[in-house]
């Protein structure tokens, strides 16, 4: 599925009437098209993956962290709200 490709939406009314033509563009082309009523989305259409991709490393490369001790003292001092 391409991610950059911005979603169509179709109403669920021309949904229903078009359903077989807009299950195979998404099975062709991929992406995604959401499906509303009344302007809102109440579905989204997209391929079925027959590979799952592996949870580590699904974000690498998409967090970028300074470098240091992320456990390091901060050097403020702080107090605890014993209210809460």
């Amino acid at each position: 599925m391409d991610r950059d490709k911005p979603a169509r939406s179709v109403e669920a009314e021309d949904f229903a009437s078009r359903c077989d033509e807009l299950l195979g563009e998404v099975e062709q082309r991929g992406g995604e098209i959401l499906i509303t009523r009344g302007g809102a989305v109440i579905a989204r259409l997209i391929p079925f993956a027959t590979e799952l991709r592996p949870f580590v490393g699904r974000s690498d490369g998409t967090i970028n962290l300074p470098p240091g001790d992320l456990l390091a003292p901060i050097g403020k001092d702080w107090e605890v709200d014993q209210d809460l």
